[in-house]
Order: C-alpha cells, then sequence, then structure tokens
C-alpha cells in the first residue's frame, strides 16, 4: 500500500510535529485582527451563550432547544457551518483570561475588611459564576506591560451574577486604599499639547481558573493552531507512507514554511481548517482501500469537512477521478498497443474498477452529520440548506489588484490563482516541485502505483483549477486553494527525497548521508523560514523572488493587503496621542476588531469607533488609520479634505512599501492649501520617515 509501513515512533513524531506547530504558532500571532476574524470572535460568543442556556435553561422562558432560539442564534453568521466557530469559541471559554472592568465600589455591608464591587459587560458565557474567586487587578498603564504581577491587588468572590453584572467581595484591601489604586490619573499632554490619558484601561476584574492562561484573541486563534499541527501531521504521514519519511518530513515543513500559510495558519478563520478536513478525507480514502474501518472513518472526517466550510462539497470530485482514472489510462494504453482498427469494438468495451467502499459510507454518514451537528438545519432544513448555498452562489465579489488591474466583477482572469501561487511561493519550494512532478509523474513512475499518481495528482490540480474558473469568487487569494498546496508539498517531499537518494550514492556512511540530508533540507527550507518569520504579522503583502518581493509587487501593481489587519500597527500612536474619549476612524478596521483590541489590553478604553471620518475632522474624528489598497484611493483622496491635510504622521512600511498611515485632524481655522500639480502624497512624504515595519508587542 505503501513504500513505508509506520510504527509507532511514527505517532510519536507526528504528535511532536503538532506541539511544535502550535508552539511556533502562538509565539509568532503578533498579526492584527482580520476582518473576518473580528467576526468569528462575535459569533462564536454568541454560540457559546447558547449552550450556556442549554446547560441552565432560563426560567420562564422558551426552550433553548425551542425553534425561536435556535433559529435566532444559529441564523448569526449562517454563511458558514459551525465546527470550529464552536471549537473558537470553547477554547475561549476554557482557555481565555477574561478581564472585565470593576464599578461601583462600596463598603461591604458584613465586614470592614472588605468591599463591595460590581463586575461589569459580561455574557452568559463569560464564566464569573457565583463562587467564583477572581484576581482584582490595578490600572494598565499605556506603556505597561498586561502580565505585570504587581498589578494584582487582591482576591475577590462572586456572590451574584445577575444579566451583564456579577456582585463581587473584594478581600483584604480596603476602601480608601483601592479607590486610590483605581482613581485615574491626571492626563498629561503630549508634544503637540494635547492631553492624553495615561492608561489603557482602569481596574479590573480577571477570570482565575486553572487553565485560562492566554489572552482571548490568542484562545479564539488556538482551535487554527491546532489545526495546523494536525494538517503537518497528516502530511507527515501521509508522505511517510507513501514516498518515505524523509519526504514526509519535508512536505509537513514545507506547506507550513510558505509565508502566505505561515500568515493564515494563525487566525481564527476556517481555511486552515478545512484544508485539514480535506487532506484527512484523501488519507482516509487511500487508506479505505485495503481497510473498511478507514471506510467508515473517511465518512466521519468528510462529515467534519462539511461541518467546517462549503469547498467540502467538492471532495468527492477528485476521489472520484483518481477512481475512474487508472482504469482510463490503462484502457487506452492496451488500445494503442494492438492493431486498433481490428481491436477497437473490444477495447471499448467499459467495466469500471471496483466501487470502493468510502464512496458508500461518505453520504449518508457525511450529510447526517452536516444535517444533526448543525441547528441551524434543524428546523425548515431545506430552506435553511437553501439559503446557505444560495449565500455563495450569489456571493459579492470584493476588489483585487492584479497587474495593475482592478477585479471587481467575473469573469476573472483563469490564470489569476496560478500566477499568484508562482509568485508567492519561495522558488526554491517552486523548484523542489517541478523535480517532484517530473520524477513522479515521469522518470520514476514505476516506484509509485497509478493509483496513487492519480490520487495526488487530481488533488492537486482539482481545488486550483476550480478558483481558477472565470466566475469564481477571488477576493480571498491563495487561501482560497490551500487543499491543492498541501499536494503540492506532498510532491515537493518526494522532490526532496529524490534529491536526498542521489546525495547519497555519492557518500558513504550512514552519519555523513543523515548529516547531509539535514543540510540539504535546512538549505532549501531557509528561504521560506526567513520570509515567514520576517513577514509573520504582513503575510498577505509577501512576494517572492520571481516578481521581486514586496516591493516588486507593488511595483507591478498587486494586492498588498486586505481583511484590516494593519489597523494594530497604529494603535501604540493612538494610545500614546489620541485625546480623552477621541473618536478614530478605523478605516478598514472593524468595531469588533477594535473591541477585541480593548479586551487584550492593547487599545485604551476610552477610544470611540467610527469607520471614516466625517466631512470634517474638527466635528468628530482626532485620527484617521488608512489601509493602502486599491480600492481604498478615493477613501485617502476623502480623507484627505476630511482631515484637513494631506501629510501622515505616521506610516507603517513593509520593504519600503506603506501599508498603513495614521493621520492627525488638523484643527486650524483656514481652508486647506492647494498642492502644486502634479505632486503626489508619496512625493511629499510624512513628517517623520516611514517606519520599518513593527508591530505593538
Amino acid at each position: 500500500m505503501g513504500s513505508t509501513r509506520l510504527r509507532w515512533f511514527d505517532a510519536v513524531i507526528a504528535l511532536a510535529i503538532v506541539a511544535g506547530a502550535i508552539w511556533l504558532l502562538a509565539s509568532t500571532a503578533d498579526m492584527g485582527f482580520t476582518r473576518d476574524e473580528s467576526f468569528y470572535f462575535k459569533y462564536a460568543q454568541v454560540y457559546q451563550d447558547w449552550f450556556t442556556r442549554v446547560a441552565h435553561p432560563p426560567k420562564d422562558a422558551e426552550s433553548p432547544l425551542g425553534r425561536a432560539d435556535v433559529v435566532k442564534t444559529w441564523s448569526e453568521n449562517f454563511e458558514h457551518p459551525p465546527l470550529l466557530k464552536v471549537l473558537f469559541g470553547w477554547s475561549w471559554r476554557v482557555f481565555a483570561d477574561k478581564r472585565r472592568p470593576i464599578t461601583g465600589l462600596a463598603p461591604d455591608p458584613d465586614t470592614t475588611e472588605a468591599v463591595r464591587a460590581r463586575v461589569t459587560h459580561l455574557t452568559p458565557s463569560e464564566g464569573f459564576a457565583v463562587g467564583d474567586m477572581l484576581q482584582v487587578l490595578g490600572p494598565l498603564p499605556v506603556d505597561g506591560d498586561r502580565s505585570d504581577a504587581a498589578r494584582t491587588l487582591g482576591q475577590a468572590e462572586v456572590l451574584e451574577r445577575k444579566g451583564a453584572q456579577a456582585v463581587v467581595r473584594i478581600d483584604g484591601i480596603s476602601l480608601r486604599s483601592i479607590q486610590e489604586a483605581c482613581r485615574e490619573p491626571v492626563s498629561l499632554a503630549n508634544a503637540d499639547g494635547v492631553k492624553v490619558p495615561q492608561w489603557i484601561s482602569g481596574c479590573q476584574a480577571a477570570s482565575s481558573r486553572p487553565l485560562q492562561v492566554l489572552n482571548e484573541s490568542s484562545a479564539m486563534r488556538a482551535p487554527s493552531w491546532l489545526m495546523t499541527g494536525l494538517l503537518l501531521a497528516l502530511l507527515y504521514l501521509f508522505g511517510a507512507e507513501l514516498f518515505g519519511r524523509w519526504a514526509g518530513l519535508f512536505a509537513a515543513a514545507a506547506f507550513l514554511l510558505v509565508p502566505r500559510h505561515f500568515f493564515h495558519a494563525h487566525l481564527c478563520t476556517f481555511d486552515v481548517g478545512v484544508c485539514t478536513m480535506i487532506v484527512g478525507t484523501v488519507y482516509g480514502f487511500w487508506k479505505s482501500m485495503h481497510s473498511r474501518v478507514w471506510a467508515v472513518l473517511t465518512g466521519v472526517i468528510w462529515g467534519l469537512a462539511l461541518l467546517t466550510k462549503l469547498n467540502a462539497f467538492f471532495v468527492p470530485i477528485p476521489l472520484i477521478i483518481a477512481w475512474l482514472l487508472p482504469s482510463a489510462i490503462r484502457n487506452a494504453h492496451k488500445l494503442f498497443q494492438r492493431q486498433w482498427y481490428r481491436q477497437l469494438r473490444k477495447s471499448l468495451q467499459v467495466t469500471l474498477p471496483d466501487l470502493p467502499l468510502a464512496f458508500l459510507w461518505m453520504p449518508p454518514i457525511g450529510l447526517v452529520m452536516l444535517f444533526s451537528l448543525w441547528p441551524r438545519m434543524w428546523y425548515d432544513p431545506a430552506a435553511a440548506f437553501y439559503d446557505y448555498v444560495n449565500f455563495h452562489l450569489s456571493h459579492v465579489h470584493y476588489l483585487q489588484l492584479y497587474f495593475g488591474t482592478i477585479l471587481s466583477a467575473p469573469p476573472f482572469p483563469m490564470s489569476y490563482p496560478w500566477v499568484m501561487t508562482a509568485v508567492t511561493v519561495p522558488a526554491v519550494l517552486l523548484l523542489v516541485f517541478g523535480i517532484g512532478c517530473a520524477t513522479m509523474f515521469w522518470w520514476e513512475r514505476d516506484r509509485t502505483s497509478l493509483f496513487v499518481r492519480c490520487l495526488i495528482g487530481a488533488n492537486l490540480l482539482f481545488p486550483i483549477a476550480l478558483i481558477s474558473m472565470p466566475n469564481t469568487p477571488i477576493f480571498g487569494g491563495v487561501k482560497h486553494w490551500l487543499p491543492t498546496m498541501a499536494f503540492f508539498a506532498l510532491i515537493a517531499g518526494y522532490g526532496f527525497d529524490w534529491m536526498r537518494r542521489k546525495l547519497a550514492t555519492r557518500l558513504h556512511g550512514a552519519p555523513t548521508r543523515t548529516l547531509a540530508t539535514i543540510a540539504l533540507a535546512a538549505s532549501l527550507l531557509a528561504p521560506g523560514a526567513v520570509a515567514s518569520l520576517a513577514y509573520a504579522d504582513v503575510g498577505t503583502s509577501y512576494y517572492n523572488e520571481l516578481i521581486g518581493g514586496v516591493r516588486g509587487g507593488a511595483d507591478r501593481g498587486m494586492h498588498r493587503q486586505f481583511w484590516g489587519y494593519a489597523g494594530r500597527f497604529g494603535l501604540e500612536y493612538v494610545n500614546a496621542n489620541a485625546p480623552r474619549n477621541a473618536r478614530v476612524a478605523f478605516h478598514n478596521t472593524t468595531w469588533d476588531a477594535v473591541t477585541w483590541y480593548k479586551r487584550d489590553g492593547l487599545l485604551r478604553s476610552d477610544i470611540r469607533w467610527r469607520r471614516d471620518p466625517p466631512e470634517d475632522c474638527r466635528h468628530g474624528a482626532a485620527l484617521y488609520l488608512f489601509h493602502h489598497q486599491e480600492s481604498f484611493a478615493q477613501d485617502q483622496i476623502g480623507s484627505w479634505r476630511a482631515m484637513r491635510t494631506y501629510r501622515p504622521v505616521r506610516v507603517v512600511a513593509t520593504d519600503g512599501v506603506p501599508v498603513l498611515s495614521v493621520y492627525r485632524c488638523n484643527r486650524r481655522r483656514g481652508p486647506i492649501k492647494a498642492r502644486a500639480p502634479g505632486r503626489t502624497h508619496r512625493d511629499r512624504g510624512p513628517e517623520k520617515p516611514p517606519s520599518r515595519r513593527t508591530p505593538p508587542r
């Protein structure tokens, strides 16, 4: 069935890959919150509130399992199935260190050695249940450390929980002491004479259950890190069984160390998760050719894929192609070997190969899982399923920039996904992939079965070919054909193994060969590893050497970013310069993203969100964070008049290519001076030199 029989230590290696991937992603998760993430943060919490109502049904109200509550709750973000959103929410519920403001400090009526207070802004699933012990934290200064142990003022016990508030008793501190500790310091004037608050947030109560060790956004993102680890482990196991352990290890590393893959692997989104499920389904299908147990497991894994994202419905197509194609190739080969004009009739007698058992299990198991485990499908399932599919059939087309052309509506160029792959994967990995294709499908095609080659080839080509169709939306870029890239990595693993074997024939001694193999792998993976770490927080800006890097991509009119995550790079300036209760226009950063920046202690709690500045910033916008994206060109032109200035006070750039500009309202009276003809915003430049991209830590 494969070139390598797995042993017990392969399971150990796979577990080590999962653990290592989670650690690496957790250590580099400094990118801002994307638009999609901000919505999934919100709806994951909405779903957890429903689970809380199911566990503790409210009195004198309809059951949370009834039609009204189920339809209302699960119609939220109905365009995507619930599996990963539920996992995001459970991870947040179990692992997130939740910190909420304390108000209403008053003497405790039962003892003079305690203080009563209220914890506010709570939802049902956040915890803070009666009897819970909380940590009481002092204010977080603008330049302070969220994890500073010196902020701890004492402990509190939840006495009552009602609605969005909890009543707590704070022990071991006097009322006067805690009032003094929680009193906001006087705002200080910055270099421009603006009075700026000195803290991010006031006193807070923090949940202190044993597992709650992550900040809230990291807890939401953690299931994606796990899915990435599982995907890499699957690539190792699949590659090891097909081509050998070195090929499996290289395939896992090659997938992760593509900068755009590395970026998407961090996010609270579905793309890596559904890629994991699709690769798992293909792996299970391959195993099922010789195992009835795996035939059933394939149906279960496909059901999980259906519960993750819509593109799982297309998985059976390349599997059917892989089932039928080997027989068709053999028949064609026999036809051309014979005197075809005599044997044509006999040769064209079509006989299908044996039907894989997995095909019998996938529909009943997968579809039953979809309709039974997605509460939105419980009531009016036909209408609910129609709404789900129709949403994607009529999906809006967000603008993409492709060699200077704004792609806004179909038909889109069929070259788009192929060219984007060619210019966003490190060039050395493209070379190794090319060697893998040549060896697997031509030079050494006898080393793998025809069925395996068809299975790998069909799953390599189908997802990206589907995106190539002129009417398929392309707004997500490379993340929409990640399943293709998983099989790209397997073929690259085969190419590496061919190089390793050729190198080994020139060397003597097992230690020497092992060291040479490690050195070869390191040299091939190093460019991707360096770029992945360097562009971890701006992954959608990365372009490879073939187009001239980030600058080359910008010069040739390629999309540099989307999703609004660059807003994080401007938070440090906002915290240090926005006056109290300032309205800040965050442009492409959503209201939900701003809320979660506040939860994580990255943005002052008094800042108020708005999308765009008003017509005159003197009436409602102190700062404007403009995200550089070609589709927003008109927004920038409008902002110059609204902010009454053409010059940003801060520019955040990647390799000299701007990704975010911060504008400060010019409150001086009088009209804006006209600019000299032909001069551009870039010609004049900012007041300070563009900063090298440095995310706030």
